[in-house]
């Protein structure tokens, strides 16, 4: 049953990276750079081995919103919420997660590659949060 519950786990955190991958950066050639996003997993509370109990497990969803001002810098801001399932008693407990933040695509920025041969993005995002 262990084996079973770390296969899952790596599953699923090999298939949030798949789903990463998604994202498209686009060019300054376009008119419209405006994205929106819509995320839905998983989150678990704890950290400690004997933390990682079913009950732990709660819903996440969270919706981004944001537009490319030109091919290396974006801005978007997102709300994260629900609910999440308390360690000590099993309570759920509602949060409100919103946040800002400015986007670098840093592969544009140091010119590494052409844009129509990419495999891989690297892109830097920092901003400040209100929970």
């Amino acid at each position: 049953m262990k084996i079973l519950k770390c296969f899952f786990i790596i599953l699923f955190i090999l298939e949030s990276f798949f789903s990463y991958s998604q994202k498209k950066v686009r060019n300054n050639q376009e008119k419209n750079n405006w994205f929106i996003e819509l995320d839905a997993g998983i989150q678990i509370s704890g950290i400690k081995g004997e933390d990682f109990i079913s009950s732990n497990y709660s819903p996440l969803i969270r919706l981004i919103g944001g537009k490319w001002l030109n091919d290396k810098i974006a801005i978007q801001v997102g709300y994260q919420g629900r609910y999440f399932n308390t360690i000590e008693n099993s309570d759920k407990r509602s949060y409100n997660f919103y946040f800002v933040e400015g986007i670098l695509n840093v592969k544009n920025i140091l010119k590494i590659s052409n844009a129509k041969n990419r495999v891989y993005e690297l892109i830097f995002h920092r901003g400040f949060d209100y929970f």
